[in-house]
C-alpha cells in the first residue's frame, strides 16, 4: 500500500527539486540534457501548432478566408505580369497578426508576401503526421502555419 504524503512532505519534496534546479541553473547547466530539451521543445511546438490548426479550421467553418493584399504581391502582378499565388488569411491568422507588435507584424507580413512568389521556401517544414498538407515556416520565435492548394496559399495561424 502506498502511504499518503502530507502537505508538508509534498512541499519539502517540491522545495528540494526547485533547489536542485536552481543549483544547476546557477552553474550554467541546462535543467535537462540539451538533446532531450530539443526533442521536448520540438514535440511541444508540434502539439501547439496542431492545436492551432484544428482551432483555426473549426473557427473558420464555412466562412470564406480574407484575401491578403500584400504590397509585394500587388507590385509583382502589376509590374512584371508574373503569375503569383493568391494569399488568403483565416480569421485566426488575421487576429494573430493584429496581436503582434508593429515590428513583428511587419516581419511576418513580409514573409506572407513572399509566399506569393515561393510557397515552399528553404527551411519550411511539413507537419508530418499532424495535419494533412500544412506547412510551418519559422521566423525567430514565431511560426507561420499555412496550406498551399494550387495557386492559393491559405495562412491558417501564427503561433509563437
Amino acid at each position: 500500500m502506498k502511504e499518503k504524503r502530507g502537505d508538508k512532505d509534498v512541499r519539502a519534496a517540491q522545495a528540494e527539486v526547485l533547489a536542485a534546479l536552481a543549483r544547476r541553473l546557477s552553474k550554467g547547466d541546462t535543467p535537462l540534457p540539451a538533446d532531450l530539451m530539443a526533442k521536448i521543445t520540438a514535440e511541444l511546438e508540434l502539439r501547439i501548432d496542431d492545436e492551432a490548426i484544428s482551432a483555426a479550421w473549426a473557427e473558420q467553418g464555412n466562412e470564406e478566408p480574407t484575401s491578403w493584399r500584400g504590397n509585394a504581391a500587388r507590385a509583382s502582378r502589376r509590374g512584371r505580369g508574373r503569375d503569383v499565388r493568391d494569399i488568403e488569411l483565416f480569421a485566426r491568422a488575421a487576429r494573430d497578426l493584429e496581436a503582434l507588435e508593429a515590428a513583428e507584424r511587419e516581419e511576418v507580413s513580409l514573409e506572407i508576401d513572399a509566399l506569393a512568389f515561393d510557397p515552399v521556401p528553404r527551411g519550411v517544414m511539413a507537419l508530418h503526421g499532424r495535419k494533412d498538407g500544412h506547412l510551418q515556416n519559422r521566423m525567430g520565435m514565431r511560426r507561420l502555419l499555412y496550406k498551399v492548394q494550387g495557386m492559393v496559399v491559405t495562412v491558417v495561424a501564427i503561433t509563437g
